[in-house]
């Protein structure tokens, strides 16, 4: 089945000021989504959509008014004497890793899937749960044959090349063209003709099995537990946002796992995987402040660091006041995620690809050069933690025994590269004057932040701040496995997903902004359309032609009281985002209303706009209705417009 059906929805990405310097990604941006389940073919799309919708993560299967997962009572998902899991699937720069999710009760238990091919010294090290990203293009092995044969690429720089292949720069997004040649073009060690010779079909298959291998071990994990799962968190970085990634990944993974309807592969960003791992697990203690009332941080930045890409979010959190030492927090994400590529994976490529191109590293037979690069770039792995931008040695038993790159000035190239620029993104996020002295804790998680140099030069920026402070992962005795952390997160999120019943219960409160519906003091008017299930209709006129949104803030603090006191009435300012973008309305008297309703098992949003505009010529107002299909992001937590079955452009009326 051709997986180009996205290929003429090109979408607008971030436009970045310097984009040949940073090509940073911003997951919720102008046009994005989320990789969509049903992934229909749309026209027509507008400029600006909610920038809430970026990459989907959608999972339908809680129900009405309930905490927990619901499960469906149809006889397909009913397996007898087995138990239901939650599988998060992650493709991590060195290796893909699985992990199955199991609530009993208020515990969720993990079942992480073992690759059986794993070599037994590999076990002792924890290893055994790695599936390595390795593939040779010229023979087809993968995995552990792929390492020990040499020369192998990673699985995340093929589908990068699958990408370039599948992809007319003609028909893409500036964004996407820069990705594909200025950051991730030479990464790729294979020569022209053996890229020639390499067929798409060939390389695609290939791919393929790598995930087959995964699909099969989580199978008998399954087996051998009693489990039973249908359907799969899968972790993206940021940068895979765009629809070239999206189709092309996701083709992929449904071809390895047939098992899997297509519309229960549910995406989620791997920064927001490891909030979820952070934030429902036993080890969310360790966020806790040591001060004064300020025990707790009001939100959460994940900074992901890893081979390929940093990614990152934040969570505001709301701790339960009452049962502090006990507490396990409510939290969403209303800001963007965002992401850069660069780090230790690349930096790496770049020293192997210099090492291939040095006379005295090929010399000898093709198998003799292949141990010369592996012995040089075994003793890189060694010294990672310490690449700074100075001059780096790498020593090898074999012939030459000493290699450089030809001075500093290279060595401080590919440090800037690696490094120095996707830094450059996590440090602005956290310089950022929005919520500056908002108690945040930032958490370092990623194999580049292994990294000495850029951990201190984060660290520097964090403490910089007021109130702010950092947890290093790789520090943290609680957590068991670092490199689980991301799949056993979006696992998680997976098997807590909620309601949009709960989510409206909770204290959900939406309210109309606009900049022609502004107080005294610069902030919208208090004008709440709706909060805690209570149906609110909102009446006001528009002196001038103005721009509307209806932004919502979750877990609301206020109360009913609040509510009827104009001066309380309002929406918090870092707390909210937005959830529809109305576009412009002219001149005139407007009533809008908005209501939570559920019928045929899905949930809606109806809005409801009855008009009375100056400039038209009619008798009387005109009423506008529209019955928004809703739910709740896994990733974000946050209600979003299921835009496969819902076109927002529709709102705008223009």
């Amino acid at each position: 089945m051709p997986r180009d059906k996205h290929k003429d929805e090109r979408q607008a990405v971030h436009k970045s000021s310097d984009i040949s310097r940073f090509n940073t990604t911003d997951a919720s941006t102008e046009n994005q989504r989320r990789p969509t389940k049903k992934r229909k073919e749309r026209t027509g799309v507008d400029e600006q959509p909610v920038p809430q919708a970026g990459l989907r993560s959608k999972c339908e299967r809680s129900t009405e008014g309930s905490t927990e997962r619901g499960r469906s009572a149809t006889s397909k998902r009913r397996k007898i004497g087995l138990n239901q899991a939650d599988l998060g699937l992650d493709d991590g720069s060195t290796a893909i890793r699985a992990s199955l999710c199991v609530d009993v009760g208020d515990r969720s238990i993990f079942y992480d899937v073992r690759d059986p091919e794993c070599p037994p010294q590999g076990a002792n090290n924890g290893q055994d749960f790695d599936f390595p990203s390795a593939l040779k293009p010229s023979t087809g092995q993968t995995g552990h044959d792929a390492l020990r044969a040499g020369g192998w690429l990673s699985v995340k720089s093929l589908i990068y090349e699958l990408v370039r292949r599948a992809t007319d720069d003609a028909k893409v997004d500036k964004d996407v063209q820069s990705l594909l040649r200025k950051t991730f073009k030479g990464d790729l060690i294979l020569k022209e003709k053996e890229r020639e010779e390499l067929a798409t079909d060939q390389l695609r298959a290939h791919v393929v099995e790598c995930f087959r291998k995964v699909a099969k071990a989580t199978q008998d994990t399954c087996d051998r537990e009693g489990l039973f799962y249908d359907s799969i968190a899968v972790t993206l970085p940021v940068t895979w946002n765009p629809p070239p990634f999206q189709t092309m990944y996701a083709g992929i993974l449904e071809e390895a796992f047939p098992n899997i309807t297509p519309e229960n592969f549910v995406y989620i960003y791997e920064a927001e995987a490891v909030g979820h791992y952070l934030l429902h697990s036993r080890i969310r203690s360790i966020l806790q402040r040591p001060e004064g009332d300020e025990k707790y941080p009001h939100r959460l930045m994940i900074a992901d660091f890893g081979g390929h890409t940093v990614n990152g979010v934040t969570f505001h959190l709301r701790w339960n006041e009452q049962e502090k030492e006990n507490s396990k927090p409510a939290f969403f994400a209303t800001q963007k995620p965002w992401g850069a590529p660069g780090g230790s994976e690349l930096y790496a490529r770049e020293v192997e690809k210099a090492l291939r191109k040095d006379p005295e590293c090929t010399k000898g037979s093709q198998d003799e050069v292949e141990e010369c690069v592996k012995g040089f770039m075994e003793c890189l792995k060694l010294k990672q933690g310490n690449h700074d931008g100075t001059a780096v040695t790498l020593v090898c038993d074999k012939e030459p025994h000493i290699w450089q790159p030809t001075g500093p000035a290279d060595a401080a190239r590919l440090y800037k590269r690696a490094f120095d620029r996707p830094l450059k993104e996590v440090h602005a996020k956290i310089t950022a004057r929005m919520g500056r002295a908002v108690p945040t804790t930032v958490v370092l998680t990623g194999g580049s932040y292994l990294n000495a140099a850029a951990r201190a030069a984060t660290i520097a920026k964090i403490d910089s701040q007021p109130a702010w402070k950092y947890i290093a992962l790789s520090e943290i005795r609680a957590v068991s496995d670092m490199r689980l952390v991301v799949a056993q997160g979006a696992a998680l999120a997976l098997s807590k997903a909620t309601s949009v019943a709960e989510f409206m219960k909770q204290g959900a409160a939406f309210a109309l902004h606009s900049p022609s519906l502004k107080g005294p003091d610069g902030l919208a008017k208090p004008n709440i359309l709706t909060y805690k299930q209570q149906n609110w209709e909102f009446r006001f006129d528009l002196r001038t032609e103005s721009r509307m949104r209806i932004r919502c803030e979750p877990f609301h603090q206020g109360t009913m009281e609040d509510l009827k006191d104009p001066a309380k009435r309002r929406i918090e300012v870092y707390n909210a985002y937005d959830f529809l973008d109305l576009g412009s309305r002219r001149k005139g008297s407007y009533t809008i209303s908005l209501k939570h309703v559920r019928g045929d098992g899905k949930d809606f949003m109806i809005l409801r706009e009855k008009a009375e505009e100056d400039d038209r010529d009619l008798d009387g107002p005109v009423v506008h209705k529209w019955k928004l299909p809703v739910y709740v992001d896994i990733g974000q937590c946050v209600l979003m417009v299921d835009q496969d079955e819902f076109d927002l452009q529709k709102l705008k009326r223009e």
